[in-house]
């Protein structure tokens, strides 16, 4: 099933990781402030597969530190250009 927040796809399959309960609330944040479509979708999307990566890390949502936010994009971009 797909939740439909403010016209937002938070598809299942993303709610997962420390974060996966604020997703809904970010979708509306983003909706809120008007971004097109395809912007809105990207950060979904980005902020989804950080969390995911916070779990596969074993990083709970009280340990996120300002190193974890510099890491992720190194991770992403590696893990991409396999």
């Amino acid at each position: 099933m797909t939740h439909v927040t403010n016209n937002q796809l938070v598809r299942p399959q993303w709610r997962d990781g420390p974060l996966a309960g604020w997703l809904d609330p970010f979708a509306d944040w983003v909706s809120a402030k008007g971004y097109a479509a395809y912007t809105s979708y990207r950060m979904i999307l980005l902020a989804s597969c950080f969390s995911r990566w916070l779990k596969q890390e074993a990083i709970g949502i009280a340990d996120i530190s300002p190193d974890h936010v510099t890491r992720y994009p190194r991770h992403r971009t590696q893990r991409l250009r396999l």
